[in-house]
């Protein structure tokens, strides 16, 4: 241990060491000329099963993991961070996941993709957003980034564990279309069907229901060289269409064993990607070895032999946006990366889509009965319910079938009894789904055709904040349904919610709104069929026209029409916050896309967000609270050749950093504020100091400097 007096207002200084020796942080730790990358997924930390492998085990299996390859360029989780339904143990689940995978990928870049069990269920507030605030993400949890020139891209399955939805879906043929010049791997939670999965296993469940069309999406870019993805717990490679499907096996959770008796182990798929093809290879950390290789499982490897756009010189980028922001929406966004670029790109893109709702006239509908007692009835962007029906899992459906298009609701009993059609489904629209806009009106519309008539509607508009806390509801007069076609039309003329406590209100904010429909059926005597059901912004059609987004204060805008497949983009000048406001305006269909890319990025701040000031960076409070500590994590993107750098800090609720790279003679770190009167931090450096000026103690070992730092304080390092 070495001891240095305490030198008041210090700075901690890392001078560059004019030749490397051993252990290098940056570039080079991957092999040239290759992407060296691994992916775990489907951790269920707090599930309690027989199954499932305790916290220290799951620790040793990422650190086998990082010694099996020490070397890669990027770490990847596909999901099921945690398991579901855990009540008070979801926040430790958390905790676990961020200290045993999130916060262990060393020096590589890390990117999440949630599952199902992560963002499905709102049980404690906005899920989606809790997972982003889980895995460093920077707005919605579909983004994309480049690494060594190949493209990723995150599609998580936000309302069904079985569905893309059209938000996603519009934004992914956005992102697909500005980057057909790249390789591209895509990173999901669930199957293809016809691909990796048994399409007859657990079915409604397992495969997404609208395969087809991502499939269709998929063979429309001949750039695009595997879909990626979890929930299925197997290690899977299957080659169709030209491309890779790869279920990515397991690092907890249920172990199946419909493919060997033995089940499948722990561990994850270890790729590489060459500028003559992609090669993926089923990892046992168990084992410590591969399972066809040296297990004897063959089929769990594959290479697709074809030409990639890999090079070690391109630059990291990162994207993000929305696949159909409305007029008036505001948002807040968060910064997780740097970039020596002094701009960053933004694109718009207009839709015909005025529907804010999706699947308008039920055609995508799933239905799972693996288990008699277990099943459910989905129709996507909806829920039908009567009183307490239906539960999770229910054993039979006696309130209404599916018709394709259209639904039939059943005749009841009694009148009174009454049969709701939700828009969107109850557990999405407290916190997460429709977000609108205050101070504007609203067009909700049903078609139903009913025979003998003498049914009776009752329609409610209810806006909530993101928190979930019902600000406004509206009953509208009950209406009698006639026999035949019927067509009704509600306006739903939202106030300014002012004393809602939202974005709205205050852009110092996040909380968004939500607004949520209810047709509530009584007098059903006979059947009734509701054949299609929208909401809409008042007047809104044709296409987007006039668009504006305005970013932190900046504007991006288009006169006239934006059509569909002809996207607008422009530089802006970079902005200098960790968290921005952007604000859309836009009329015609009264909806928008828009993707902002950061270029050549050379800083990944994971658990909270980061301001660029040129020279140097600060690190503001941690959005990610769960991990022990609060534990930030920093890394270099491959093109930094920074050897020495701040790595890690904990229970730091703000700091700066002076990174070499940024033109600083010296390495520096500040301490503005902490849980307590210091902080911990951790610096990678290839070479031990020859003194360490400020903090009172400091340790090196294994490649990195150790020491406490007071809160207002900086130190010197000295190389």
């Amino acid at each position: 241990m070495e001891r240095r007096k305490f030198i008041k207002n210090s700075t901690l200084v890392i001078a560059a060491a004019p030749f490397l020796k051993g252990k290098v942080y940056g570039k080079g730790l991957g092999s040239p000329n290759v992407l060296k990358g691994f992916i775990v997924s489907d951790a269920h930390f707090g599930w309690r099963n027989d199954q499932q492998p305790s916290l220290e085990v799951q620790g040793k299996m990422i650190a086998r993991i990082h010694e099996r390859f020490p070397d890669l360029d990027l770490f990847l989780d596909t999901g099921d961070a945690h398991h579901g339904s855990l009540g008070p143990m979801l926040n430790s689940a958390r905790r676990d996941w961020s200290d045993t995978i999130a916060n262990q990928s060393n020096h590589a870049p890390f990117y999440y993709v949630p599952g199902n069990h992560d963002i499905i269920n709102p049980v404690d507030g906005d899920a989606e957003l809790r997972c982003c605030q889980l895995g460093s993400i920077s707005y919605r949890p579909y983004y994309s980034f480049d690494i060594k020139g190949i493209h990723f891209v995150s599609i998580p399955e936000l309302e069904h564990p079985v569905y893309v939805n059209k938000e996603t879906l519009d934004w992914l043929r956005l992102d697909l279309s500005l980057n057909r010049e790249k390789s591209i791997i895509l990173l999901s939670h669930n199957n293809l069907k016809g691909t990796t999965g048994d399409d007859n296993f657990m079915l409604g469940y397992r495969g997404l229901a609208n395969s087809e069309d991502i499939i269709n999406l998929i063979k429309a870019y001949p750039n695009i060289l595997a879909w990626m993805h979890g929930h299925n717990h197997d290690y899977v490679i299957k080659k169709s269409h030209g491309r890779l499907f790869v279920s990515n096996g397991r690092i907890g959770g249920f172990n199946p064993s419909r493919n060997s008796e033995e089940g499948e182990p722990l561990g994850g798929m270890y790729f590489e990607i060459s500028r003559t093809g992609l090669k993926v290879q089923s990892y046992s950390a168990e084992h410590n070895a591969f399972l066809d290789e040296d297990m004897g499982r063959p089929g769990r490897s594959r290479t697709l032999r074809i030409g990639t756009t890999l090079s070690d010189t391109a630059p990291m980028s990162y994207a993000f946006g929305h696949g159909g922001f409305l007029d008036g929406q505001k948002a807040a966004v968060y910064n997780y990366h740097t970039s020596t670029d002094d701009s960053f790109s933004v694109v718009l893109a207009g839709t015909t889509d005025f529907l804010i709702n999706e699947n308008s006239e039920f055609l995508d509908y799933t239905h799972r009965n693996d288990n008699p007692s277990r099943r459910q009835w989905n129709v996507f962007g909806y829920d039908i319910s009567s009183g307490t029906w239906p539960q999770y899992f229910e054993e039979k459906n006696e309130f209404w079938r599916w018709l394709s298009p259209g639904v039939l609701l059943y005749k009841r009993k009694a009148s009174k009894d009454t049969t709701s059609l939700h828009l969107p489904a109850q557990k999405h629209g407290k916190e997460m789904y429709f977000r609108t806009v205050p101070n504007q009106s609203y067009t909700c519309g049903l078609i139903l055709l009913s025979g003998k008539g003498g049914q009776q509607l009752e329609m409610l508009a209810r806006a909530y904040s993101q928190k979930g806390k019902l600000l406004w509801e509206k009953r509208f007069p009950s209406r009698d349904i006639k026999p035949g076609e019927s067509k009704m039309a509600f306006q739903v003329d939202l106030p300014d919610l002012s004393e809602g406590g939202t974005i709205y209100d205050s852009e110092k904010v996040d909380t968004e709104i939500q607004l949520a429909m209810e047709a509530r059926f009584s007098c059903l005597d006979s059947e009734l069929i509701i054949s299609r059901a929208t909401l809409t912004r008042k007047g809104a059609s044709g296409t987007t026209e006039d668009p504006k987004l305005i970013i932190g204060g900046k504007v991006v805008s288009k006169e006239g029409p934006l059509v569909l497949g002809d996207p607008f983009e422009k530089k802006l000048k970079k902005p200098k916050g960790s968290r921005l406001v952007i604000e859309g305006q836009c009329g015609g269909s009264r909806r928008m896309l828009w993707y902002c890319r950061q270029d050549n990025i050379d800083w990944q701040v994971r658990n909270a967000p980061v301001a660029d000031h040129g020279t140097w960076l600060e690190v503001d409070a941690p959005t990610n609270t769960w991990s022990t500590g609060k534990e930030i994590v920093i890394v270099p993107a491959a093109n930094t050749l920074d050897t020495h750098y701040v790595h890690r800090l904990k229970n730091v609720t703000r700091a700066r950093v002076w990174p070499l790279n940024r033109g600083n003679k010296e390495l520096s770190v500040e301490i503005h504020a902490a849980d307590g009167d210091s902080g911990a931090v951790e610096i990678r450096s290839d070479q031990k100091p020859e003194a360490v000026n400020g903090p009172a103690q400091w340790e090196y070992r294994d490649g990195a400097i150790y020491f406490t730092l007071s809160t207002g304080k900086r130190a010197t390092v000295i190389i």
